[in-house]
């Protein structure tokens, strides 16, 4: 799980995320896919966004998606990346993602 969260006074650009699967011993093909999500705070879960969506499997190592133009995140926002499905329990998943944070003040 990748997670951030934009200060007060703060605007963030995601401008790409990435996802890694790595195989456990004895597998021989995994699919995952994950989400990148958002909430406000203080919205609670009826605040929760997806973003994006992206599948990946452990045959393609890494997946990255590039946004064409930056996701603008506003301020007091939690971002979240996560594995929501995968179809071997013992797959390892690992992600990031970029984040362009710009004080208020220069926007």
């Amino acid at each position: 799980m990748a997670f951030y969260h934009i200060p007060i006074g703060f605007t963030g650009f995601i401008t790409n995320y990435c996802v890694s699967m790595f195989k456990s011993p004895g597998a021989t093909n995994a699919l995952s896919r994950v989400q990148l999500k958002t909430r406000l705070w203080g919205n609670g879960n009826d605040g929760v966004k997806t973003q994006h969506s992206k599948g990946v499997s452990i045959n393609g190592g890494e997946a990255k998606h590039q946004f064409r133009t930056a996701l603008k995140i506003k301020q007091g926002t939690d971002i979240w990346l996560r594995a929501v499905e995968t179809s071997d329990n013992n797959t390892f998943i690992q992600g990031c993602f970029d984040i362009i944070v710009i004080n208020n003040v220069f926007l």
